[in-house]
């Protein structure tokens, strides 16, 4: 098969978007040609081009320049268009409003967890995992979830191509055989853990949502602080995941 062809102009624009997600600060022209090892005549006109289309926005008073509003309606269309986030986002917010949790909605894309939905109750952990952040599958409960619940030749691919298991905390696991253990563990119990895998100090059950052939599409979690969580009923909460997943499940025709 031929390696697929790149428009180097697109992809350099991407790039430029791509840079604002590893920093909330706005950015001049020498900044972004600079970080993407690019000419300021090329940054320019490319930014130029991002600006006049809506997705790049220029502050007056310094001339740098931030994400615009085009992107913004280019990511609600994604949620209107997303029948998954359609469907569960009325569960989940019965769930934050009730117990004043963070909860996640991901999906697995490109060998990574791409989190398509994040609410937070009040009071609840901030986690930064806004719509739209990628996280490793192998470390985060919704990701080893959904690995549990999906045919062995995609699990195959996903582990082959996720690249290297870096150790975040002290309990991420690293070891294949023991990944594999624990994936199999999960297929048994229904639901996963992160016991403070990804993150110190964080803690959360997922539970996946399956199609007709009990194959994992998505999952959901709710995170707490670890004080928290250990005071709260483990199969309470978990069982109340399980049957929201299977509502969810249901209202995607499964």
């Amino acid at each position: 098969m031929g390696k697929t062809r790149v428009i180097q102009s697109l992809d350099k624009a991407i790039n430029i978007l791509e840079l604002f997600k590893l920093s909330s600060r706005e950015l001049s022209v020498k900044e972004i040609s600079d970080e993407l090892q690019i000419s300021k005549s090329t940054a320019f006109g490319l930014i130029n081009t991002l600006s006049e289309r809506g997705f790049l926005h220029q502050n007056p008073d310094n001339q740098k320049y931030s994400l615009g509003l085009g992107l913004l309606e280019l990511g609600e269309l994604v949620k209107k268009n997303n029948i998954i986030y359609e469907k569960a986002r009325p569960h989940l917010e019965k769930i934050v409003d009730e117990l004043n949790v963070t909860m996640h909605l991901a999906i697995i894309e490109k060998f990574e967890v791409a989190y398509i939905d994040t609410l937070e109750g009040k009071g609840s952990i901030f986690i930064s995992s806004r719509i739209g952040t990628r996280n490793p599958v192998y470390c985060t409960g919704v990701g080893k979830c959904m690995l549990a619940f999906m045919k062995k030749d995609k699990r195959d691919n996903i582990l082959n191509n996720m690249g290297e298991m870096e150790k975040y905390t002290e309990n991420t696991i690293v070891d294949m055989d023991e990944f594999l253990k624990e994936l199999n563990s999960i297929a048994k119990a229904g639901y996963s853990v992160d016991n403070e895998e990804f993150v110190t100090g964080i803690f959360c059950y997922a539970v996946p949502i399956l199609n007709k052939y009990n194959e994992a599409i998505a999952a959901i979690s709710i995170l707490r602080a670890m004080p928290i969580v250990k005071d709260l009923e483990r199969n309470e909460l978990i069982d109340m995941m399980k049957k929201v997943a299977g509502e969810i499940s249901k209202d995607l025709g499964y």
